[in-house]
């Protein structure tokens, strides 16, 4: 029988300590809020291209005049480089957009953006993460300020970022609210070793989190069906994902080709979660805990923990957090 799993404080010892090292060396106390800040410290805990490629873009970035509050579009195939924009953007400030490929784009539109950004006559520029014809590369991108950017100079300008952006959609509505990053706060062992990301929302979450927590970000940039998926499974073992149970039905269909055992946790969200699923997938793979976290992307993360919650329950009421039912 598998070790029974409490919930812990074991993160936030880590998130303190790393935290802590920024605002040593910086002086300025909200920087513990500071998600570029805590990107970068991370990457330079454990240095690689990642943090020499997202400093050299932020370089660029800064001389093509980008500031904190101007805003990027990210809208792209899932691309290995398209997480080294997205931490540049978090140094500088600059606000980032990230569109669903799958929502509207089934392929590279490059030429209807620039027709689009005409008419509204906006001098935005265009970079492909492809060699296009007439397009600036990333990679060219990239060259602009290569030989003059020093990666262990490099540093990033204060800005008081009192609010964070949240965004709240559904069917019927969608808003864009500004929140105090200490609104839903009270006053006062590394957890992963390899995540697969597959879906928008979640891949989003590991961009952040897999730098900052050190942990192996596992992505690819091919279609996603449940055959490749299998493969991905079976070929690196990931400890960790996030799924939709539509998907992880689909998954199940293919349990004889997917080896479920190395998953440690598994998160289901996006749509309700039946019993019956997470009943069958656990009957597939015991040891695995399986969390529903549906209607938690409105709250920008975990706001339950489900420490023995009942079956159908997405959990508990977190202690560090203040609840209001409106």
């Amino acid at each position: 029988m598998a070790p029974i799993k409490r919930s812990n404080d074991s993160v936030f010892w880590f998130m303190n300590d790393l935290t802590s090292r920024i605002v040593a060396e910086s002086g300025i106390p909200s920087d513990r809020h500071h998600l570029g800040k805590m990107i970068l410290q991370g990457l330079k805990d454990f240095p690689d291209m990642v943090m020499q490629r997202s400093v050299r873009c932020a370089e660029s970035l800064r001389r093509h005049g980008l500031q904190a509050g101007d805003v990027i579009v990210l809208m792209a195939p899932n691309h290995l480089d398209i997480a080294i924009p997205f931490y540049a953007a978090l140094y500088l400030g600059v606000m980032i957009a990230a569109v669903d490929r799958n929502l509207s784009i089934g392929h590279e539109k490059a030429p209807d953006i620039q027709l689009a950004l005409n008419n509204i006559e906006l001098n935005s520029q265009i970079i492909t993460f492809d060699k296009g014809d007439y397009l600036l590369s990333f990679n060219e991108f990239l060259a602009i300020c290569e030989e003059t950017i020093s990666i262990e100079n490099f540093s990033i300008l204060f800005t008081d970022q009192e609010y964070l952006l949240l965004e709240l959609q559904n069917s019927i509505l969608k808003l864009q609210l500004p929140v105090a990053r200490q609104g839903c706060q009270r006053p006062r062992k590394q957890p992963i070793r390899t995540s697969l990301s597959l879906y928008p929302i979640s891949a989003l979450i590991h961009c952040i989190a897999s730098p900052i927590l050190s942990y192996t970000r596992l992505q690819t940039s091919l279609p996603l069906t449940a055959e490749h998926a299998c493969n991905l499974i079976d070929t690196y073992k990931p400890t960790y994902t996030v799924l939709s149970p539509t998907f992880l039905t689909a998954l199940l269909g293919h349990k004889d080709l997917c080896d479920f055992a190395s998953f440690e946790l598994i998160m289901l969200g996006g749509s309700a979660v039946p019993v019956e699923l997470i009943t069958k997938l656990k009957s597939v793979s015991p040891n695995t805990d399986v969390y529903n976290v549906f209607g938690m992307s409105e709250l920008t993360g975990i706001c339950f923990t489900p420490d023995f919650s009942p079956p159908g329950s997405c959990g508990r009421p977190m202690g560090c957090l203040q609840y209001k039912v409106s």
